[in-house]
């Protein structure tokens, strides 16, 4: 899987503050399908304060999107990456947006909220196996290490 360097760096940062980046979503499917993407999600428990801080020793630009939803664009010159926080979500009947957030630190808790079921995949970053669900079945994918 191409994972550039910047989000390298940003894993590591991460990982010295003891939480672990996960890219998930689109671009796990995508690049399981061998199809070229830019769209990278990435996820991990770090609180978005504390994420920008580590973004801001790197030289990345970021812009908080959504604080209930721990939501923010993270920008160097050749990529854009949207991080959000692990959370869990409650909603009335018929709404799109939550009636409550939590912040929580299970990746396997936060994957459950996504929309679809190829959404639920994760990638450790940096890894030696994917995660991910695909009609909700949990599977352990290995690949080669990055």
């Amino acid at each position: 899987m191409k994972v550039d360097s910047i989000l390298k760096k940003l894993a590591k940062e991460i990982k010295k503050a003891n939480h672990t980046l996960y890219i998930v979503g689109g671009y796990v499917r995508d690049n399981l399908l061998e199809v070229n993407s830019t769209d990278i999600d990435i996820t991990s428990s770090l609180d978005t304060d504390t994420l920008c801080e580590l973004c801001e020793k790197l030289n990345l630009k970021t812009t908080l999107i959504n604080k209930t939803l721990g939501t923010v664009q993270i920008k160097n010159k050749d990529c854009i990456y949207e991080y959000t926080r692990f959370r869990s979500e409650s909603y009335s009947h018929g709404n799109h947006t939550p009636d409550k957030v939590e912040f929580i630190d299970d990746i396997t808790i936060d994957a459950k909220r996504r929309d679809f079921k190829i959404g639920r995949s994760a990638l450790q970053e940096p890894c030696d196996f994917y995660i991910t669900q695909i009609r909700g079945y949990s599977l352990r994918l290995l690949s080669a290490a990055l």
